[in-house]
């Protein structure tokens, strides 16, 4: 780029100096016309690097470019900007939408129930999403696409309308035209070109997918000369450092995890203050717009570890969690009882159960992998085959984990809860202590 640009410079400098080496039809150009053109020049050749270098380095996914070993092999993926291009791809006829836990459910489990047909899967669950954004990501996705099914799971958190985990106005931008090109396309294009952010994840992407340098080879010493003799330490050279402790309770990934998932239900609130919009609104919307396209769907309440309801409770977001249950469950009993479409089941993975009863601290101490989680927030793989499984196939391959949630069943679902409770906090006292702080019961 410098080498083209001093040559443009060079070029016009003759230009000024030598007008007869020039053809008479050129207007020769004043010192002012002169360096605009080269301005000009310049920028364009800049613009035009750094674009190349967007797109060649694609490090959001949107453009397709394939990676290149070593170079672009990990990319970032902002699941809220690099989805909603994804999906103007349409080589899709089933959808996963969801927070970053829905990504555990993988669409190849979710092919291999329909064993005679073939299935185009695309999880589409976005990192701190909201339920808002999984209903825009789904109808945007049915209308590139008309979809055949949807699996949609729940979080609580994503019900909040009073807390933003980050800026809302860029995923609304990209999820606010319905299959069509997300927002102003002009200025997304300029933004995943030009932007700061684009040419750091760039950079970044670069940075993560060169290959380490290989280990130095000592070197090795003659059998037969001696090695070198250690050097003397100087009299006043501190004391060799002692090896680090082990990490505090607190930097466990079970126990350290939940001071940082509260935010996410701070100033809980269904309908938001200013603009009055509802996200159990939202949800109603979103079930009705299934069964009205004909889309088969599968709605799923996410499971997470037992002790979250502990730190639910000492939020004081308990009866909010219930009433969020009960809310859920009568206006999916609605969708299905309004209208024609195919019926909506909807499933219930959390509460007290073999999963998410799972211990962390045992007699040995706390443990620092389970089989069922990555951390107290969001479950492995496995936990999301269980749950299609159990959905779709209604194979119970952990006894008691996933239960059909029916008008029936809303009634005794507190009672549920209360009773599972006290039998988590008869037999885990200690570790509830731990993750909320507090001292020791008497006994435990």
């Amino acid at each position: 780029m410098a080498q083209l640009a001093g040559v443009l410079v060079q070029r016009f400098r003759l230009w000024a100096v030598l007008p007869g080496a020039f053809p008479r039809t050129m207007p020769l150009m004043d010192a002012h016309t002169r360096f605009l053109a080269v301005f000009l020049a310049v920028v364009a050749v800049g613009c035009g690097g750094v674009a190349v270098f967007s797109i060649g380095v694609d490090p959001y996914g949107v453009f397709g470019m394939p990676p290149i070993a070593g170079l672009t092999t990990v990319k970032t993926l902002p699941d809220h900007v690099t989805k909603p291009y994804v999906v103007l791809r349409g080589n899709y006829d089933t959808l996963i939408v969801g927070s970053s836990r829905a990504r555990d459910i993988f669409c190849p489990d979710l092919a291999a129930l329909y064993p005679d047909e073939v299935m185009h899967c695309y999880n589409a669950g976005m990192a701190h999403a909201d339920f808002p954004m999984a209903r825009r990501m789904l109808v945007h996705a049915n209308t590139v696409t008309p979809l055949r099914r949807a699996v949609i799971a729940l979080d609580f958190f994503g019900f909040n309308t009073g807390y933003t985990p980050f800026d809302k106005t860029d995923a609304e931008r990209f999820l606010g035209q319905p299959g069509r090109l997300p927002g102003d396309i002009i200025s997304d294009v300029c933004r995943l070109l030009f932007s700061r952010d684009a040419l750091a994840k760039g950079v970044e992407t670069i940075a993560k997918s060169r290959p380490p340098a290989p280990p130095a080879t000592p070197a090795v010493a003659s059998p037969d000369s001696p090695g070198p003799a250690p050097a003397a330490a100087p009299a006043d050279a501190p004391a060799p450092a002692a090896p680090p402790a082990t990490p505090p309770v607190a930097h466990n990934r079970y126990v350290g995890f939940y001071p940082a998932v509260l935010q996410f239900y701070r100033n809980f609130a269904f309908a938001n203050a200013r603009t009055g919009v509802s996200s159990l609104e939202d949800f109603k919307s979103l079930l009705r717009y299934c069964r009205n396209q004909g889309i088969e769907t599968s709605v799923l309440i996410n499971p997470f570890h037992a002790v979250l309801y502990d730190v639910l409770r000492e939020a004081g977001l308990w009866d909010t969690y219930l009433a969020w249950r009960q809310a859920v469950i009568a206006l999916t009993a609605e969708a299905n009882a309004d209208g024609v479409g195919p019926h909506i089941a909807l499933w219930d993975f959390s509460g007290y159960n073999a999963i998410t009863t799972e211990p962390v601290l045992t007699a040995d101490g706390l443990r620092d992998d389970l089989d069922y989680f990555a951390d107290s927030f969001h479950y492995k793989r496995d936990v999301g085959n269980l749950m299609l499984r159990r959905m779709l196939a209604g194979e119970e391959g952990v006894p008691g984990f996933g239960r059909e949630l029916t008008p029936a069943d809303a009634a005794a679902d507190a009672a549920r809860f209360e009773a599972g409770h006290a039998r988590y906090a008869r037999d885990n006292a200690a570790y509830i202590d731990m993750v909320l702080g507090r001292a020791p019961r008497s006994g435990s």
